[in-house]
């Protein structure tokens, strides 16, 4: 669903531009999704996203978010507020689990990509 991210311009998230890209999710000859956290309107409608994968034939198989993990201050205040309600929306629209992408180290240690 990445892909989708420009063109159906999911910085505002609606229920309409998520069915349109599981729509052409379905065309493309794809079966199941990961799902950007960030391209679902109320992470506090499961239900919701559940009866919209259902609904096209989609196996909903994550949800996708971010945040950084390698600085304590930042884990605590951005990244589990953002971690769990979405962990909590995927187990209970039937994903089998979340993806996460962390923050890189790239320019934080001194020693980073070096043997």
């Amino acid at each position: 669903m990445n892909n989708w991210q420009r063109e159906m311009d999911f910085r505002t998230p609606a229920w309409e531009k998520l069915d349109a890209a599981l729509a052409q999710l379905v065309e493309a000859g794809f079966s199941g999704a990961e799902v950007p956290s960030w391209s679902v309107p109320d992470l506090g409608e499961p239900a919701r996203l559940r009866d919209l994968c259902a609904a096209h034939g989609v196996t909903l198989v994550s949800l996708h978010v971010g945040g950084p993990l390698h600085e304590a201050g930042a884990y605590e205040s951005q990244t589990l507020p953002r971690v769990l309600p979405v962990a909590q929306c995927a187990a209970a629209a039937g994903a089998t689990g979340i993806v996460f992408s962390g923050q890189t180290l790239r320019g934080k240690l001194a020693s980073f990509g070096t043997a």
